[in-house]
């Protein structure tokens, strides 16, 4: 098994804006940050949150597949936890995450990120003490193994 960094097996894009005061009761399914640690599992096709419309175009887009991880946490078991999105439709993310995009299933990832070899790694490239991030270089920089297709 070949051994990558993360910005080799992805297209990474870091999540901008999305206040919990732009939810709504039905729009655009919206992943935020802090439900990915508290709502979702290693996947999901079914968002917790949802945005109008007319929020999407300031939001970062989240296709199915894309790897959903939070950024940031106020503590390093939850930071760098991930989902992938499975479901039918365009889904938009927020701040506090990076999008992880990649013609692979991102679901073998998505399972590596919550394992003890990822959780080393994050460890030693997490940043902060009241609020930890996991973002930038250090984040493009972590190694991860690639199966074979």
């Amino acid at each position: 098994m070949a051994w990558k960094s993360l910005d080799e097996v992805f297209e990474m894009v870091r999540g901008h804006g999305m206040p919990k005061d732009s939810f709504v009761d039905r729009g655009v399914p919206a992943i935020h940050y802090g439900h990915i640690y508290t709502s979702y599992g290693v996947s999901t096709a079914a968002a917790t949150a949802h945005v109008a419309d007319e929020c999407v175009s300031s939001l970062t887009r989240v296709f199915p597949g894309d790897v959903v991880m939070a950024s940031t946490s106020e503590n390093l078991e939850d930071v760098g936890r991930a989902t992938v999105w499975l479901g039918d439709e365009l889904a938009v993310t927020g701040g506090h995450t990076t999008v992880l995009r990649s013609e692979n299933d991102g679901r073998f990832m998505s399972h590596y990120f919550r394992s003890v070899w990822f959780g080393r790694d994050k460890r030693r490239a997490a940043r902060g003490t009241k609020v930890i991030e996991l973002s930038g270089e250090p984040l493009a920089k972590i190694r991860v193994p690639v199966p074979p297709l």
